[in-house]
């Protein structure tokens, strides 16, 4: 279940408009390698430290594929790419490698995680304090 709690908000685009009001995802905690690789264990016949070394090497070889120029398709779970913030340039001989501004990872998810995210229920919360 995800919590969420409604906050007002300035409009942005100009003075004079008037506050919104939006839900925002509240309640997020974090699980680490460590506790992923705990509820594999659990789920499966490898022990911790074998899915431990596993999703090690993963965070290795991601970054390895991306950097190489490929796309990284993990099944139902999602898919992997490396995109390019670039500076514009008048004339072709001025569009170097220079004008790269940022690198930007990101993540597309597979028709198994869609579908799951897609049965996702809602818990309203009210904060006493700003919430995160």
């Amino acid at each position: 279940m995800l919590r969420y709690s409604i906050i007002k908000q300035r409009n942005a685009l100009g003075k004079g408009k008037k506050a919104m009001f939006y839900p925002r995802l509240t309640g997020r905690r974090n699980y680490d390698l460590k506790d992923v690789a705990e509820m594999i264990s659990r789920r499966s016949s490898l022990s911790k430290a074998d899915v431990i070394a596993t999703l090690s090497a993963l965070e290795e070889i991601i970054p390895e594929f991306l950097t190489s120029g490929y796309t990284v398709k993990l099944g139902e779970l999602g898919t992997f790419s490396l995109h390019a913030n670039a500076q514009t340039s008048p004339e072709e001989s001025q569009a170097t490698w220079r004008s790269f501004r940022s690198l930007i990872t990101r993540f597309r998810a597979g028709k198994a995680l869609k579908i799951s995210l897609s049965h996702v229920n809602f818990q309203g919360f009210t904060c006493t304090k700003p919430c995160d």
